[in-house]
């Protein structure tokens, strides 16, 4: 029943569709992932038929339950056709995700991915989903054998270094030319925590990446504070030092220093002993002194600077600070 209203909305498909242009597509029928009844599988048919509709390609409508390479493969050389569709629902709790696949007719290979879903939704709104990722997969058959693919990587806030499969293509905004295939994006700026992203090229379609980009957290603000506290424990650490060590081996005040206290060569009995402390709070002071100074220089605040990048057509970057 599911096989011969796919084959009736796929006809429908093909009558209102222009001309073929020597591509066709081949429907795989929609498998589901948990329980949904035959008018739900109905109005997921009837979503991937309008979101073909208008491609400048032929539908052909298959019953074939397809999942590994060679069998796609196998089935594309049957039906005469150049891509595979392939839908997969599941459903959970009244929330569904949606994954709709293109798959290359000659090599078994995914040529581009298209997915949604939402939760606790209706019949009506999964097909909805449904529909949109399909229209978007129909572009790019449409546009697939019209020249190479182009990516376009946008970030907020722009001037971020974008690179493809880790060699630099420009600064943001940015749009470049690649190959076809799986790729990764990423794309980094000073101050700003880098992301990365993967995507797939397929031949003639223009692809946009946007990117928001977080700002790092300013480790400058968060230390300063401690840059001063060891100034100012360091000084008094040497201030507290130098004394203990001034004070080293001289007589003690007072009657301790008078009558049978007082040798022959008039050394005191009672002297002070603090030279050990005082190379010790002399030594911390020091240390205590020297971090403060370099955690202040380093979490100093900095004028406000403009870095540019300018890229060659030869694809070197030149970095100024202005």
């Amino acid at each position: 029943m599911q096989g011969a209203f796919t084959a009736v909305i796929c006809s429908m498909v093909m009558a209102t569709s222009p001309p073929p242009n020597g591509k066709a597509v081949a429907t795989l029928p929609v498998h589901v992932e948990g329980q949904l009844g035959s008018e739900w599988k109905r109005a997921l048919d009837e979503g991937i038929a309008d979101g073909l509709a208008r491609g400048s390609f032929r539908v052909v409508a298959t019953d074939s339950t397809c999942t590994e390479r060679s069998c796609f493969v196998e089935l594309a050389a049957e039906v005469e056709a150049s891509y595979l569709l392939r839908t997969v629902v599941t459903a959970e709790d009244r929330n569904y995700a949606v994954a709709i696949t293109l798959i290359d007719g000659v090599t078994g290979e995914v040529t581009a991915e298209a997915s949604g879903g939402c939760e606790v939704c209706g019949m009506q709104e999964v097909r909805t989903i449904v529909a949109d990722q399909a229209a978007g997969l129909r572009k790019k058959i449409d546009a697939l054998g019209a020249g190479p693919p182009f990516v376009a990587i946008e970030t907020v806030p722009e001037g971020a270094v974008a690179r493809i499969d880790g060699e630099p293509v420009g600064v943001t905004p940015v749009r470049y030319e690649t190959t076809e295939g799986e790729h990764l994006a990423r794309v980094e700026k000073d101050g700003y925590v880098a992301v990365e992203r993967q995507f797939i090229a397929v031949a003639g379609v223009d692809e946009t990446l946007k990117f928001e980009l977080e700002p790092l957290p300013d480790l400058r603000k968060r230390y300063r504070p401690w840059g001063w506290i060891a100034l100012g424990a360091g000084v008094g650490s040497l201030a507290a030092g130098a004394t203990f060590l001034a004070l080293d081996e001289r007589p003690a005040p007072g009657d301790r220093c008078a009558g049978n206290n007082v040798d022959a060569a008039g050394n005191c009995r009672f002297r002070y002993n603090t030279l050990t402390p005082g190379l010790v709070l002399t030594t911390a002071g020091a240390l205590l002194l020297a971090g403060g100074v370099i955690v202040a220089i380093a979490t100093r605040p900095r004028r406000r600077t403009e870095r540019r990048t300018a890229w060659s057509p030869a694809g070197l970057g030149v970095r100024a600070r202005f």
